[in-house]
């Protein structure tokens, strides 16, 4: 955890909030950074994953979630088995000739703005694509590949894209922010007038 300084003696002064504001900005990009994890060995992959399939995407879902100085893709996967190498115990059914099953994935992707590399998984699968995974249960009980590269596309399927939409979304969220920083200072700025008049 990175230590904060403490803003009791700041705060105590109407004065102090311009500095309390300046240290927000400074501390604020080391608090919200994160380094994106190595990609994992053959080895990695094979020994961690409770669950190996091969399959193909029939429908997927993304939810995008913004926040300061990033965007978070969430995506749902519907996924039809044609293979199980391991873990048939644990999802289930085996698909057989005729009868695939079909289970929901969950991925998810991060970018920060100055970033230039993604975090979370690489190579999400588009509709339609064929897959190699390698599956863990998450925390919420559903099924997410190991991450970063627990997902190995097949036949040169597509991956997902999410650069246009990334690119509105950014561009919204950098108006919406610098709007929002424009009223707190102005908002500082008025109080800190106001209260010098009071005490002249």
């Amino acid at each position: 955890m990175i230590p904060f300084p403490s803003c009791s003696g700041i705060c105590q002064d109407a004065r102090g909030l311009p500095i309390l504001f300046l240290l927000v900005f400074a501390f604020f990009p080391r608090l919200t950074a994160g380094a994106a994890l190595p990609p994992l060995s053959v080895e990695a992959r094979q020994s961690q994953a409770e669950v190996i399939i091969t399959g193909t995407v029939l429908a997927s879902r993304v939810l995008i979630v913004r926040k300061p100085g990033s965007l978070m893709y969430l995506v749902r996967l519907q996924t039809a088995l044609e293979k199980v190498e391991r873990g048939g115990d644990i999802i289930g059914q085996v698909p057989t000739e005729g009868s695939p099953t079909v289970i929901e994935v969950r991925c998810w992707r991060t970018r920060k703005s100055g970033s230039a590399d993604p975090e979370g998984l690489s190579n999400i699968p588009a509709d339609g694509s064929r897959f190699r995974m390698w599956l863990k249960k998450g925390n919420e009980g559903f099924w997410e590949p190991l991450e970063p590269n627990g997902i190995e596309l097949l036949d040169n399927s597509p991956a997902m894209e999410f650069t246009e939409t990334e690119r509105r979304e950014t561009i919204r969220s950098f108006l919406i922010g610098i709007i929002g920083t424009l009223l707190i200072m102005g908002s500082v700025a008025v109080y800190l007038f106001r209260r010098s008049r009071r005490t002249h």
